[in-house]
Order: structure tokens, then C-alpha cells, then sequence
């Protein structure tokens, strides 16, 4: 996946019973791309921290986002 970067991944802290929050993570996919919820998750495991790595990836066809062109995160409930 390093090699095919993508824009528009988005992390989202979300209630969990257990740790108090676990991330979900928001992926706008480019046109023609070809990713899986497993492919991204692993790939954040390899890339980053374990507790920083998504519990659950959702993909959407945009983010919302505000006038200045920052994620509406509260939208992404």
C-alpha cells in the first residue's frame, strides 16, 4: 500500500465499552482502486502503533466536509 498512497484517509475516535474509544477509519478510495478493509488495517499495524491501528474501516464515495475544506468529523457518526 506505501507505494500506492491514497488521499482521503480519515481516523475517527468512536465510544467503546472496553478501551473507552477504539478508531474507526473513514477511506475515500481513487478511482479505479482496489483495497480492502483487511489490506488497510494491516497496513496501519505494520505503520503505526497497535492502539492507533482502526478497529473498523468504513468506505465512502466522499468525506463531508466544512467551507475551509476540513473534515466534518462529527458527520462521520
Amino acid at each position: 500500500m506505501s507505494n500506492r498512497r491514497r488521499r482521503g484517509h480519515r481516523g475517527r475516535g468512536v465510544p467503546d465499552e472496553l478501551l473507552g474509544h477504539a478508531i474507526h477509519a473513514y477511506v475515500k478510495l481513487a478511482p479505479g482502486a482496489d483495497l480492502g478493509e483487511r489490506e488497510v488495517i494491516r497496513h496501519c499495524l505494520v505503520t503505526l502503533e497497535s492502539h492507533m491501528a482502526p478497529k473498523r474501516v468504513f468506505f465512502v464515495d466522499a468525506l463531508p466536509l466544512t467551507d475551509s475544506g476540513k473534515v466534518r468529523r462529527a458527520s462521520l457518526r
